[in-house]
């Protein structure tokens, strides 16, 4: 069978189709590590304020900041496995960021309850929240950084420096 226009056509179709699929995919990628980067930034600041004040202030605060971060941490985790696929064209780099942010999102984990128990200081935890954002902020720069799309790698790039 020859080659046709309409063939061509619906082909190039097809493929436009797949890349703004995946152009929605970075998209929503990108946000909910701006929403964790949000959720985590107030977190640090009540959490500091739990330490400094040796207990006495933003209990409440600091316990709703942890009940804001888990469930979009949780769809972060998600979104994480999902870049493992081929299709998701995710690079080394984003993989090997996405690790790293793993790691540290671990290590939160496991200082929340000595934080509920007031062992570390206010600038260890700062410290700890500041490693993880700046972790996110890297890897939201990678996301828009490899958008195929060049008008929504701008848009994705004015959101890290907003985040920033």
């Amino acid at each position: 069978m020859p080659l046709s226009v309409s063939q061509l056509v619906l082909r190039a179709k097809q493929l436009e189709i797949d890349a703004v699929r995946h152009l929605a995919g970075r998209v929503e990628f990108a946000d909910v590590i701006g929403q964790l980067i949000h959720a985590l930034q107030r977190e640090r600041g009540v959490t500091s304020i739990y330490l400094a004040s040796g207990g006495q202030r933003f209990s409440a605060e600091r316990q709703s900041a942890l009940e804001e971060a888990r469930p979009i941490e949780a769809t972060l985790r998600a979104l994480f496995a999902e870049q493992l696929e081929p299709a998701q064209g995710a690079t080394a780099r984003m993989l090997s960021l996405m690790a790293w942010v793993l790691l540290d999102l671990d290590t939160l984990a496991a200082l929340h309850l000595p934080i509920a128990h007031r062992t570390p200081t206010a600038h260890d935890s700062v410290a700890a929240f500041s490693r993880l954002i700046a972790g996110l902020v890297e890897l939201i720069f990678h996301v828009a950084d490899a958008a195929l799309h060049p008008g929504i790698s701008r848009l994705l790039v004015a959101l890290v420096h907003l985040v920033q």
